[in-house]
């Protein structure tokens, strides 16, 4: 909107609103005058007063506005750890003293159920020691009866040996005690203690990212994360895989290893390389595809199972995987590109045997062949490269498979990541590239500090994935 405060200012901003126009009468209420500018705000042909009007109102809602930046200031200023780190201090206070005071009651229970126990056993032994007392003496009277006659017979004494025996064999196998089972407890398994850190991200474009934590990862060679359980999966060049945690703590992870046979011609050590690995998070599990079976790790319960309802076709070997709500889909290492759609995981025995579909032949050209896929919010994409040619194809299609776009690119990509509706290609040349959903076109990136990929870790952390270190930034 044009400004003029007074009438000595608004006559040097009149020149530049003053604009030809048709209407003669000021638009404004019940007002004559000659309509001398256009308003923006209104937007209206308004004179002169009416103009000077606006702009006193435009200026008293700057001071509205002020206000507002003043309490947003405000705001900001008192958000503070330290309140947080009382409450968590004073909560931990008192869960010791009720954990101690829990276990003084449960000791003194215990304590006095001994002592009731052991009055017990007192008298349940010395009814036993009376019992058996008096059959040794009747046994002893018995010898000292025959020891008197001086003639004594082997079968005299066989009876008395039996019973000897009997009484051997019976005060050997008693267990008079009061036994009570006590469980170690690891008292770090009933607390957990992490940071909860989370907002409503801007929209913003180019947007600064500052890191708040580096984790060292040596040999990086991929890694893929989990946004809800907050974790990461990562693998080096070594085929080691690790699991960093909510509490940013890495454990090694037991590479899962098959007993299937291999065929001949094929070298054993590529039967155990990870060729693809995503998070699945219908299944809340981690998938990791091996050329020949497929197998699936939990990290809540850091176990690994092999998913065994799926077969290859044709004894293809896998190369891609990528999960779209209840489904996978997984593609061949074959020329001709294959995919099929699975359903994972299984709520209920099948009635059937073998995939939802199959797709045998997505392009013509039969020496094409996927090497990498991926799921974002509403499409997946493809990398198609072929036998002769360094040239790749990006392609975007629907949960069908249906081709949406294909972009022909001049290098070879290495490295593609979803984030929200947007495509990260990185090329073997190290050019970075990205495709939005929303403008359906792919423009080049005049820079990136990335080597290994992103991923999103909770509610407002990215991920970027470098050659020997994972940085942790706030969106």
């Amino acid at each position: 909107m044009a400004s003029a405060s007074t009438s000595a200012t608004s006559t040097g901003s009149l020149d530049s609103t003053v604009s030809s126009t048709s209407h003669s009468t000021c638009e404004g209420e019940s007002c004559t005058l000659l309509a001398m500018v256009q308003c923006h705000h209104c937007p209206k042909h308004v004179c002169l007063k009416h103009l000077i009007q606006h702009n006193d109102l435009n200026i008293t809602r700057t001071h509205s506005l002020s206000d507002d930046i003043n309490l947003l200031t405000l705001m900001l200023s008192k958000i503070d750890s330290t309140q947080s780190l009382n409450e968590a201090k004073e909560t931990l206070d008192q869960w010791k003293t009720k954990m101690l005071f829990d276990i003084q009651v449960t000791y003194d229970y215990y304590s006095n159920e001994i002592s009731l126990l052991n009055l017990e056993l007192k008298q349940r032994i010395d009814i036993l020691k009376e019992n058996k007392r008096q059959k040794l003496s009747l046994l002893q009277a018995r010898i000292s009866a025959l020891q008197k006659t001086g003639e004594i017979s082997y079968q005299q004494l066989q009876p008395i040996e039996h019973d000897l025996e009997q009484l051997r064999k019976c005060l050997e196998s008693i267990k008079c005690h009061v036994q009570i089972d006590t469980k170690d407890v690891n008292i770090q398994q009933l607390i957990q203690c992490k940071n909860v850190f989370k907002y409503d991200a801007l929209n913003e474009s180019n947007q600064q990212l500052v890191p708040y934590k580096v984790i060292h990862t040596e040999n990086l060679k991929k890694f893929v994360t989990s946004k809800r359980y907050e974790s990461v999966l990562w693998l080096d060049n070594k085929k080691q895989l690790s699991l960093i945690d909510e509490k940013f703590q890495m454990r090694t992870i037991h590479v899962p290893t098959t007993s299937q046979n291999v065929p001949s011609g094929v070298a054993q050590s590529k039967e155990h390389d990870i060729v693809d690995m995503k998070w699945c998070s219908s299944g809340n599990v981690y998938l990791l595809v091996f050329p020949r079976h497929i197998y699936s790790y939990d990290p809540k319960s850091n176990k690994s199972a092999l998913i065994s309802h799926i077969n290859r076709h044709k004894d293809y070997p896998y190369r891609c995987i990528a999960c779209f709500n209840d489904n996978i889909f997984i593609s061949y290492c074959v020329f001709g590109i294959c995919v099929e759609s699975w359903k994972y995981p299984l709520t209920s025995i099948p009635t059937t045997v073998g995939p939802l579909r199959r797709w045998d032949r997505l392009a013509t050209d039969k020496t094409e062949w996927i090497s990498q896929m991926d799921i974002n919010e509403t499409t997946i994409a493809l990398v198609i490269r072929t036998a002769s040619s360094t040239i790749t194809r990006f392609e975007i299609r629907d949960e069908t498979l249906t081709l949406i776009r294909q972009v022909q690119l001049e290098d070879s990509i290495d490295l593609m990541w979803p984030y929200k509706n947007i495509w990260y290609l990185k090329t073997m040349n190290g050019k970075f590239f990205t495709y939005s959903n929303d403008t359906s076109q792919l423009e080049p990136m005049t820079q990136m500090e990335c080597t290994n990929g992103i991923g999103e870790y909770g509610p407002n952390t990215l991920i970027i994935g470098k050659q020997n270190e994972l940085v942790f930034c706030d969106t």
